[in-house]
């Protein structure tokens, strides 16, 4: 529950977490859209982006490395199905949903 205390609001635990996730979610969404299309991240062309495709990605965009942590972490927030990878239709929708 918010609160007002003085001119600031209290938070609680639970809602400052569902804030901090609805942060990393949008921002996971526009790295997404930045990365480029989903066919020039499947440079093995099976379909899916692979935490190595999306790792490889990141260092051409942002050039500089970035580890397998990182890739996996922005794979998870897109990840609906939980496979670890990313398919064609996880990526559309990901990436709709920042114009809706």
């Amino acid at each position: 529950t918010r609160t007002p205390s003085g001119s600031q609001w209290k938070v609680d635990g639970a809602q400052a977490r569902h804030a901090k996730e609805v942060v990393v979610d949008c921002c996971a969404k526009m790295v997404w859209r930045q990365l480029g299309a989903f066919d020039e991240m499947d440079t093995d062309k099976d379909g899916v982006i692979s935490v190595e495709e999306v790792r490889q990605a990141m260092e051409k965009r942002l050039k500089r490395e970035v580890s397998e942590i990182d890739a996996r972490n922005l794979i998870n927030a897109i990840d609906d199905d939980q496979s670890g990878d990313i398919d064609r239709d996880e990526l559309l929708r990901a990436t709709a949903s920042l114009m809706s």
